[in-house]
Order: C-alpha cells, then sequence, then structure tokens
C-alpha cells in the first residue's frame, strides 16, 4: 500500500511540474527567429516564411523558408528547424541555418504551417 501512495504520489508530482509551465509567447519566438534571418540571409525582406508548430517537448520551432539566393531567385521552400532554451534562440549563424534547413525533422515533417 505505501508503495502505490509513493507511485501516486511521484505520479501527481510530475504532472503538476509540467502543468504549471510557463506559457509559451509564440509570437516572441516568431520575433527571435525573424531577427535572426535578417541577420543571415542575403535578401531578407524578400524571405517568405511559413511558420509551423513549436514543439514544447524538445523546444524547437518548425519552418519553411523560400529565401533569394545571391543571383537573385528563389531557391524553394526548405523546411527546418529553431531550438528555443528557456524561451531564447540557442543559436543564429550561417552554419547553424544551413544544417538545419533541409534537415529530416520528424515533429516537422506533416505539419501544417501557415
Amino acid at each position: 500500500m505505501k508503495r502505490l501512495l509513493v507511485i501516486f504520489i511521484m505520479l501527481m508530482s510530475f504532472f503538476t511540474s509540467n502543468s504549471n509551465a510557463e506559457s509559451v509567447n509564440y509570437d516572441d519566438l516568431k520575433a527571435q527567429i525573424m531577427s535572426c534571418l535578417e541577420d543571415i540571409l542575403v535578401d531578407p525582406d524578400s524571405a517568405k516564411i511559413k511558420f509551423g508548430p513549436y514543439v514544447q517537448r524538445k523546444e524547437l520551432f518548425c519552418v519553411k523558408i523560400n529565401a533569394k539566393n545571391r543571383m537573385g531567385g528563389y531557391g524553394g521552400y526548405k523546411t527546418g528547424y529553431f531550438f528555443f532554451k528557456n524561451g531564447k534562440l540557442s543559436m543564429c549563424n550561417n552554419s547553424s541555418l544551413d544544417q538545419r534547413l533541409g534537415t529530416f525533422i520528424f515533429d516537422c515533417t506533416g505539419a501544417t504551417y501557415e
């Protein structure tokens, strides 16, 4: 009986700690992504960005980006992701963006993008 009570208390503490997690401000996360892209894209004003789901358990935001290359042409939509840590974008530079775009991420495939 004691074992059952301990298991029950552990489960309740787990679920209550997750339910009290701070709410995510999607507009703030999107603004951080846009700021990052402005710094590293060739022509950020012409970029077409579709935001997908935010996967809270992994703190990642799925995106599709179609941006102009140096020749002025669009390269086509590429699916990628941006990682966050405690609500802040974890990394923003050219090499990390190249690694993220076009990468197969299970949580980002088949998602609805706006």
